[in-house]
């Protein structure tokens, strides 16, 4: 169920690089098969050869940064998430690089791969710290992904008044079910 993409358009983006993380993160309705991916890849401007069997690859690593994704809204320890991304940046042989005067650090992969462009992303946004904003909605039968740009880091639904509200309302009608 969750909330409708259009619905959440008017929430803002991630910072700099991680908002391709967050668009990524956001495939989970629309990316269905082998040519929704590379539709999303081509619309993101990212080329690459995708070889057969792309899909399951592209599932498994975005499921997987959700995975770390949800662990900043109270979800899980994702220690197979974890495992699966730490895999993914080592097939890529990925070599960080201070930039400038040393105000930062980018994310090279040494080889041409489609996955390459969101896992760099990644690794910046984890550097440079943005990346413990970054959170799956708390509802259960959301797939949204957004980035907490409150103050004190305290967004748990994609939207209040629709995932919030829902969830808001189980809770209560459990807790009443439970005292009668």
């Amino acid at each position: 169920m969750g909330v409708t993409s259009t619905a959440m358009d008017a929430r803002d983006p991630a910072p700099g690089r991680l908002a391709l993380v967050e668009r990524f993160l956001r495939t989970r309705e629309d990316v269905v098969d082998e040519a929704g991916m590379r539709a999303w890849f081509r619309s993101e401007g990212i080329a690459g050869r995708l070889p057969a069997g792309s899909f399951e690859r592209f599932v498994r690593v975005r499921e997987s940064i959700r995975d770390l994704a949800s662990a900043h809204n109270g979800g899980p320890e994702p220690s197979s998430g974890r495992e699966t991304v730490n895999a993914e940046i080592a097939s890529l042989g990925f070599a960080p690089r201070v930039t400038g005067t040393g105000e930062a650090v980018e994310f090279v992969a040494p080889r041409s791969d489609p996955f390459a462009g969101i896992l760099a992303a990644f690794l910046s946004s984890v550097s440079d710290g943005s990346w413990t904003r970054m959170k799956a909605c708390a509802a259960d039968d959301c797939s949204y992904a957004f980035y907490d740009h409150t103050k004190n880091r305290s967004a748990r639904w994609c939207d209040v008044s629709a995932c919030g509200a829902r969830t808001r309302m189980r809770q209560y009608r459990r807790r009443i079910r439970l005292s009668q």
